[in-house]
C-alpha cells in the first residue's frame, strides 16, 4: 500500500498529529471497506469538499453504482441468499449511493426507523410517504433484502416481505431456506430499529400472532438496553375507500382485536393498547377515507422518529453499520450447521477467527456488471445452511435437538419460598464460567451464568404486572459433546444438548403470592441451583398472607 500524505491535522489524541490521506494506491483484491470508512470519517474525510469527496468514493468502492441497482434507495443490502455471506469468491451485495450516505451510516446519532410486514401488505407504499420518495409499488414489485432511505436525520428502512409464495417446481429446501432468510432479516430489522413500524391489512389471526411476537421481541431488547424502543402498527386498509367501512374494521380489528383505546393526540387519532403500542389506520388513497386518515398517520410516525432522536440516551447511539456488524456477529452462526458463534469472538490471531468485513474487489469502473462491493465473512468457507431448523411462532429455535427437561422441586414456609432446579453438566469447565446478577428493576431479577458456548440464566418476576404473574422462568444452554469432541455420536440414549426452558408460574404454588420482597440464586456444586425468595414482611415482622403449603411436582 502506498499512502501521499498531503495534510497534517492536529489532534490531541494523536499522539503528535493525525493525517487526511488524499491518495491510496491498493493492488490486493481484498479491502475491508468498514475498517476504511470509519477511519476516514474519524481523520475528518466528510468535511471536505464534494470533488475530493467524489474521488474518495470512486476508491473505496471500485466500481460506479449503477441507478437501476439502487431503484430510488439510498442503501440496498442484497440478502437473497443466507449462505452467500460464506461462500468463496461471493457475498451480500452492498450498494451506496454515493459519500453522503456512508456519513450517514457512520453517523451514531441517526434514528434507525425500519417498516417490516408480510408480502404485498403495503410497506414500500408507506416508505413512500414518510420519505416522500417515489419508489416502486405494486403487486409484481418486491423489495430486495435490506433497503434504505437516508433522509433529515432518519434511516429508514425497508424489508422484502415475508411469506412470498415458492414456485412450484421449486423443491420443500428452497421453501425452508427462503424462510430462514425472512427471519434473519426479521431479527436484524428488529435489532437494527429505534422505530418499528409493522404493516397489516384487514386483520387476521396470523397478524394478531405475528404483532404479539414482534412485542415480545422488543420487550426482550427494551430489557436488555434499558431502553423503550418504539413500536407503531399500522392497518393499512389500502381496499376500502368508504369512512364507514372503515370505522367498523378499526372496531372490529384495533378496539376489539387488540384492545387499544383511541386517542385524539391535536388532530391526530390513535389508539394505544396497555402496552403503549401505537395503532393507526391508513386507507385507499384519494379517497373519503384516505383523505380522512393517511397524511395524519404518516405524520404522527415521524414526529415520533423526532420524539426519539431528542430523547434517545447516549448509550444507545449505534451507528447502521456497527449494529449490522454487531447482529451479524451474535446471531447468524443460528442459522448455520458448520458456524460458531465463538469463531467471531477468539483473538484475531487465532486460526479459527472469522470476521464480517465490507469487501471491494478490483475492477474496470466502467463495467455493467453487479457492484462490487460486497458484506461477507473472511476468511470464506463452505457454509452449511441448518438442515433442521426449528422454526417456532415467526423464530428460529437456538437448537433443534433440545429434547431434555429440567425437574425440579418448589418448596416453602412463613418466611419464604424456595426453587431446586436439577441442571448437572451444564458447563464443561465449572471454574470458568461467569455468574451476573442484574436486579435494576424492583420487579425482575435475572441471574446468569455463562461461559462461551454454555449459559444458564433464571429470570424471576417478583411481582404480578398487568399480563404476567409472580414467575419463575430457567433457561440452560447445553453444548454438544459432539462438536466439542469433533466426533461423531453413534449412540445416545437421551442426548443431553441444546436449549431447554422451564416456566413456573407461582400463583400455581402459593395463590397470595402477589409480591415478593427479595431474592437469591445460587449454582451449588452438586449441579442444583437454588433460588430463595422472601416474602414480603409487615412492620412486626410477619408474613403479610397466611401460607398456604403445595406441592409442585
Amino acid at each position: 500500500m502506498q499512502v501521499q500524505v498531503v495534510k497534517e491535522i492536529e489532534e490531541p489524541y494523536c499522539n503528535g498529529g493525525c493525517y487526511r490521506i488524499a491518495q491510496i494506491n491498493h493492488s490486493h483484491y481484498m479491502r475491508n471497506v468498514m475498517v476504511q470508512m470509519r477511519f476516514l470519517h474519524e481523520a475528518g474525510f466528510y468535511t471536505v469538499p464534494e470533488r475530493e469527496r467524489k474521488s474518495w468514493w470512486g476508491w473505496l468502492f471500485s466500481r460506479s453504482v449503477q441507478e437501476r441497482q439502487m431503484g430510488n434507495y439510498d442503501l440496498v443490502i442484497g440478502i437473497s441468499n443466507l449462505e452467500d455471506v460464506a461462500k468463496p469468491g461471493s457475498g451480500w451485495p452492498f450498494r451506496i449511493r454515493d459519500s453522503s450516505v456512508a456519513e450517514k451510516l457512520i453517523n451514531s446519532t441517526n434514528i434507525k426507523m425500519a417498516v417490516v410486514g408480510n408480502y404485498n401488505r403495503g410497506k414500500t407504499y408507506l416508505v413512500n410517504k414518510l420519505a416522500k420518495k417515489k419508489l416502486a409499488t405494486g403487486k409484481l414489485v418486491h423489495t430486495e433484502g435490506l433497503s434504505g432511505i437516508i433522509y433529515d436525520n432518519i434511516v429508514l428502512m425497508d424489508t422484502a416481505g415475508g411469506n412470498q409464495p415458492v414456485n412450484q417446481r421449486d423443491t420443500g429446501e428452497t421453501a425452508k431456506y427462503r424462510t430462514l432468510k425472512d427471519l434473519f432479516l426479521q431479527n436484524l430489522i428488529i435489532h437494527m430499529a429505534d422505530v418499528l413500524v409493522v404493516v397489516v391489512n384487514q386483520l387476521t389471526l396470523e397478524d394478531q400472532q405475528y404483532i404479539r411476537k414482534l412485542e415480545e421481541k422488543l420487550a426482550t431488547k427494551d430489557s436488555e438496553l434499558k431502553a423503550k424502543n418504539k413500536l407503531i402498527v399500522v392497518h393499512n386498509l389500502k381496499e376500502i375507500a368508504d369512512k364507514k367501512d372503515v370505522t367498523d374494521l378499526i372496531k372490529k380489528d384495533i378496539e376489539e382485536g387488540f384492545g387499544a383505546t383511541k386517542y385524539l393526540i391535536g388532530e391526530t387519532s390513535i389508539w394505544l393498547t396497555d402496552d403503549g403500542v401505537a395503532h393507526l389506520v391508513m386507507a385507499r388513497d384519494d379517497f373519503p377515507a384516505g383523505r380522512e386518515w393517511n397524511e395524519q398517520s404518516v405524520a404522527f410516525i415521524q414526529k415520533q422518529a423526532s420524539y426519539m432522536l431528542v430523547d434517545m440516551q447516549k448509550h444507545l447511539h449505534v451507528s447502521v453499520i456497527d449494529k449490522l456488524v454487531h447482529f451479524s456477529k451474535t446471531q447468524l452462526y443460528r442459522f448455520f450447521d458448520n458456524l460458531n458463534k465463538s469463531a467471531f469472538e477468539v483473538a484475531t490471531d487465532h486460526p479459527m477467527r472469522k470476521d464480517l468485513i465490507l469487501k471491494c474487489s478490483e475492477g474496470d469502473d466502467s463495467s455493467e456488471g453487479d457492484d462490487s462491493s460486497h458484506l461477507a465473512i473472511s476468511p470464506p468457507f463452505q457454509a452449511e445452511l441448518a438442515k433442521e431448523p426449528l422454526i417456532v411462532h415467526w423464530d428460529l429455535s437456538e437448537d433443534t435437538n433440545a429434547n431434555y427437561n429440567l425437574p425440579y422441586e418448589v418448596f416453602l414456609n412463613k418466611s419464604a419460598l424456595k426453587l431446586l432446579i436439577d441442571i448437572p453438566g451444564i458447563f464443561t469447565h465449572p471454574g470458568r464460567v461467569e455468574k451476573t446478577a442484574n436486579k435494576t428493576s424492583n420487579f425482575i431479577h435475572t441471574y446468569t451464568w455463562k461461559n462461551t458456548e454454555e449459559l444458564l440464566q433464571t429470570t424471576v418476576w417478583m411481582a404480578r404486572s398487568k399480563k404476567t404473574p409472580p414467575s419463575v422462568i430457567a433457561k440452560a444452554v447445553r453444548r454438544d459433546t459432539a462438536k466439542r469432541l469433533a466426533m461423531q455420536r453413534m449412540v445416545s440414549k437421551s442426548p443431553l444438548y441444546g436449549v431447554a426452558e422451564l416456566k413456573i408460574d407461582l400463583t400455581a404454588v402459593q395463590k397470595e403470592a402477589d409480591l415478593f420482597q427479595s431474592s437469591d440464586c445460587v449454582l451449588q456444586k452438586d449441579g442444583v441451583l437454588a433460588l430463595t425468595l422472601n416474602h414480603v414482611k409487615s412492620d412486626d415482622g410477619i408474613s403479610m398472607w397466611d401460607v398456604n403449603l403445595k406441592g409442585v411436582a
